[in-house]
């Protein structure tokens, strides 16, 4: 049953995960721990990057809508990171990243 798994998984990932992968044991257990490794170990540096992002996105060139869709996306994303922003935050970045022609039509 434990190769069907192993199978089942090498199947699944992507080539160049698999040869980061495939050296830290022959079990499903063992690749699935690797697995894993490989991307909470990426969490941390991910969750930084994706916070200074938040904090810094403005709207530029993009419409208001779609510059909130992009923020509440980021906001979504570092929640499942476990960095999670409050509304009142959210709202507060939003405002202070849109262009002034935005703000008076508010």
């Amino acid at each position: 049953m434990d190769s069907v798994v192993v199978n089942w998984i090498s199947n699944s990932i992507s080539l160049r995960l698999h040869q980061v992968v495939q050296e830290h044991g022959r079990t499903a257990r063992h690749l699935w721990l690797a697995i894993e490794n490989q991307f909470l170990g990426n969490r941390e540096q991910h969750t930084l990057y994706l916070g200074a992002a938040f904090r810094n996105f403005v709207q530029g060139g993009i419409s208001e809508s779609e510059y909130c869709h992009k923020f509440k996306a980021m906001a979504y994303d570092l929640a499942d990171l476990g960095a999670p922003f409050e509304d009142r935050m959210l709202v507060l970045n939003i405002l202070r990243g849109l262009n002034q022609t935005s703000l008076h039509h508010l």
